[in-house]
């Protein structure tokens, strides 16, 4: 009988130490995610910044497991940087690509993902528009 109620107690504390834990880790994740929105909306003229913060939403994202949103800002952030930049916006467009695959795989919003892929494929039109368009120009209708 007291074997019972210990392993009882036992069990209900853990389960709660365990929720305290799911709760505070979204709590930060929460937190982080904001932060790092904000840091987006106000860059301003400093493009570089969109892949720094980027890869700040990458390692969120690897850290997440279960997390689409991550990724998905993170390809955002690569896609600006390669809308404003001609010396690495393809491999920024490619690794943006890379990443809404990876968001479409943990759920994400297929729409939004489709819509930002869209921001990836114009980075490469514009590399070159005319012998592009074949492959980049269908993408992004």
């Amino acid at each position: 009988m007291m074997n019972r109620k210990a392993l009882l107690i036992f069990s209900i504390t853990l389960f709660f130490v365990m929720g305290i834990e799911a709760q505070t880790s979204n709590k930060k994740f929460t937190l982080n995610m904001k932060t790092l929105i904000q840091e987006a909306n106000s860059i301003g003229t400093n493009y570089d910044e969109f892949v720094v913060i980027g890869s700040k939403f990458e390692r969120i994202g690897n850290v997440e497991t279960k997390e689409w949103l991550p990724y998905y800002y993170a390809a955002y952030c690569y896609s600006m940087k390669a809308l404003r930049t001609s010396k690495e916006s393809e491999n920024l467009a490619n690794k943006a690509d890379k990443l809404l695959d990876m968001a479409l795989q943990r759920g994400g919003n297929r729409c939004e993902i489709l819509c930002l892929k869209s921001y990836a494929a114009t980075a490469r039109l514009l590399l070159d528009p005319q012998h592009n368009w074949m492959t980049e120009g269908k993408k992004i209708i």
